[in-house]
């Protein structure tokens, strides 16, 4: 997984109630999934500025992450656009191919950041003296050469956003409590707060694209 930190969102209720052998959601979990709906409309509004019911594929990501859900680039070219792009591809993706395939992410939780913990645990096998840090050779051999790999431009952006200036070191406890604590932040400040008695609010202030 992904080494964003931070915690869940709200996401569709995965209970279903079985009828005639067809799955039929209860009365909480559709207002739920009506709720949900509002906030990824929402967020996808923030980039949809004019109105027309879709953004260039390059914001994709951008409003994935407004949402707390955290894609490689990889998992964004090579999975997600050619699910959420018409039959032939277009340099825009409609709302309506959005929600759909956010509304499965987000029940699935497959792009969440880890909690801090988790993510503490991760950089402390690569600590093995237990310095509380480490290097940027370290950090690259992990992040470049296992699982889901960061591309280069990637390991760099990355680095030279977690890097302590003085000592050039990654101090892996500060940075998973402070990202730990950015992403509750963001979720219940900026997004949770737009949606008052089931239904949207609009916020002006809130269209702010997340980095």
């Amino acid at each position: 997984r992904r080494v964003h930190g931070g915690t869940g969102a709200i996401v569709a209720s995965e209970t279903i109630s079985m009828s005639e052998g067809k799955k039929v959601l209860g009365e909480e979990e559709l207002v739920k999934m009506d709720n949900l709906k509002m906030i990824i409309r929402d967020a996808f509004s923030l980039f949809d500025k004019e109105g027309k019911g879709c953004v260039v594929q390059e914001e994709v990501g951008a409003v994935m992450r407004y949402l707390n859900q955290f894609p490689s680039e990889a998992q964004l070219v090579d999975v997600i656009l050619p699910e959420i792009q018409e039959d032939e591809p277009t340099a825009f993706v409609t709302y309506e191919k959005f929600e759909k395939m956010m509304l499965r992410v987000m029940a699935e939780h497959e792009y969440e950041p880890d909690d801090q913990e988790t993510l503490l645990a991760a950089f402390r096998t690569l600590d093995v003296d237990r310095k509380g840090h480490l290097t940027y050779d370290q950090l690259k051999a992990a992040m470049t050469e296992n699982g889901i790999a960061f591309r280069e431009k990637e390991m760099e952006d990355f680095w030279q956003f977690v890097r302590d200036r003085q000592s050039n070191l990654f101090y892996y406890e500060d940075y998973a409590a402070t990202l730990t604590r950015q992403n509750e932040e963001h979720w219940n400040e900026h997004i949770l707060k737009t949606t008052v008695a089931g239904r949207p609010k609009t916020n002006t202030n809130n269209a702010k694209r997340a980095t």
